[in-house]
């Protein structure tokens, strides 16, 4: 089954609309993962963090963050269990599959951070699939993705490891506030362009003054185009690697 990315897909199962009070049938849980997960209880919905007595489907598909995480790892080259299990539960949910929203994320490392989801195993971009890969590793990986896409100045603006905390903790992680992003890259750029424009005009107006001077005294003209081009490095350079 196909899943998308952009909203959780409505729980239906061909012209049956399941509710969040149904009881989950674990009979045809995977025998693959019936040990960890059903044999040692933690698909109760105490374990699961729900109040309810039975396991509803609201509490598999919507309370608990990670369901899945009571098979111990997720997806390997090694077998197929972990897909297993992914299609039992969207399945179990009638397709309703939480998944990781984009809009989490600051538009420049989405595509870094999906991409590594898809070469990490997960066949789709589900929150069981992200939060059963090793924490420390895809921490690192969507640190990577930020340092290299996305300006280091904003780098407060957004914890790989909150992401990655809040998401597979709480569920879902705040959206991303992109506007002050946004903001701060055209604020940046327009300076630079503003520093470059009177650097380069100031230049050429020196330049032509030492071209002037080199006529009478080619020495001293020499030096002064020479102290004009250390000017505009010293201008320039910290305008467009400090910002």
């Amino acid at each position: 089954m196909a899943l998308s990315r952009s909203s959780v897909l409505t729980l239906v199962v061909g012209a049956l609309a399941l509710s969040d009070t149904d009881i989950v049938n674990i009979t045809n849980f995977p025998q693959c993962g019936y040990p960890n997960c059903v044999t040692s209880d933690q698909l109760t919905p105490s374990h699961l963090g729900c109040t309810t007595p039975q396991l509803t489907v609201g509490c598999l598909c919507s309370e608990a963050p990670t369901p899945l995480s009571c098979y111990g790892s997720g997806p390997s080259d090694q077998n197929n269990c972990w897909y297993e299990l992914e299609d039992w539960f969207s399945g179990a949910c009638g397709g309703m599959v939480p998944v990781i929203q984009a809009n989490t994320l600051p538009e420049c490392v989405q595509k870094c951070v999906f991409d590594y989801l898809s070469t990490s195993g997960c066949k789709s971009d589900t929150r069981n699939c992200f939060c059963a890969l090793a924490t420390a590793p895809t921490v690192t990986a969507v640190g990577n993705c930020y340092n290299q896409n996305c300006t280091s100045k904003m780098a407060y603006s957004f914890s790989a490891a909150s992401w990655q905390d809040d998401t597979c903790k709480l569920g879902q992680a705040a959206t991303y506030d992109q506007a002050s992003y946004d903001a701060y890259i055209k604020k940046v750029h327009d300076t630079r362009i503003g520093v470059t424009v009177i650097s380069v005009l100031f230049f050429f107006v020196i330049v032509v003054w030492g071209c002037s001077v080199a006529e009478r005294e080619s020495g001293a003209g020499a030096s002064i185009i020479a102290v004009a081009c250390v000017i505009l490095l010293i201008i320039l350079v910290p305008v467009y690697t400090a910002l």
